[in-house]
């Protein structure tokens, strides 16, 4: 079986980071819109461009924030998924393959690693008759909230926005910058829960290495060696 203890405190330390920038980016945005506002009523254009030039430069530093959080969500999802396949007593309901495939393909990234998360949380806990977190409604909350920040805001901010700017290019910008702001409030809040439910991963782990009875040849359907 394979400890994940490492690689947990490195996504609770980057769900963290994630806050910090959402929050930063949540400030950004406000006054932004301002800046915006000032600009359509004809005053102060000098402004308006400082607040715009801060916004978006901020944004690459985002992209890579948070695609190496989903990539270490990715490991850590197989890995941890390594181990529930690993037990004796315990037929997973999803291939090894599926922790990862799941994250990467269209429409069932939106499935898959819901459904394998929980389930390794759920099992963890009945490998050692844990009952202080027995829920998916966490893991549920999560999965929601990170889906609607970064699944379903980019499209409405791609819709929304686009449609308002062919009739007043202000108004679309107000638009994206507002329901950006949403975005990231959600993000937040589900950073929050991820860290949460790491936690209580990590905790449970070591029990589980020690506790869990575990196949005497290692399983041959992985990815990752």
């Amino acid at each position: 079986m394979k400890s994940n203890r490492l690689l947990s405190i490195t996504i609770i330390a980057l769900a963290v980071v994630v806050c910090v920038f959402k929050a930063i980016d949540s400030y950004l945005m406000l006054r932004y819109i301002g800046a915006v506002k000032l600009y359509r009523d004809g005053l102060v254009h000098s402004y308006y461009s400082k607040w715009q030039n801060l916004a978006e430069g901020v944004v690459p530093f985002g992209g890579l924030l948070h695609l190496s959080l989903y990539t270490l969500l990715i490991i850590w999802t197989y890995r941890v998924y390594f181990n529930i396949h690993r037990l004796d007593n315990y037929q997973p309901e999803n291939s090894l393959n599926w922790s990862v495939i799941g994250w990467i393909f269209p429409a069932l990234n939106f499935i898959y690693p819901y459904r394998i998360i929980s389930e390794s949380y759920l099992e963890y806990q009945n490998q050692i008759e844990f009952d202080a977190y027995r829920t998916k409604n966490p893991i549920l909350i999560w999965w929601i909230l990170f889906m609607f920040s970064y699944a379903l805001i980019p499209v409405i901010i791609t819709f929304l926005g686009g449609n308002a700017a062919v009739a007043n290019p202000t108004n679309g910008i107000l638009i994206q910058l507002r329901f950006q702001i949403l975005g990231n409030v959600g993000a937040i809040i589900s950073m929050v829960f991820l860290a949460r439910y790491i936690w209580n991963m990590m905790r449970l782990e070591p029990q589980f290495m020690t506790l869990a009875p575990r196949k005497a040849m290692p399983i041959e359907d992985h990815l990752i060696p």
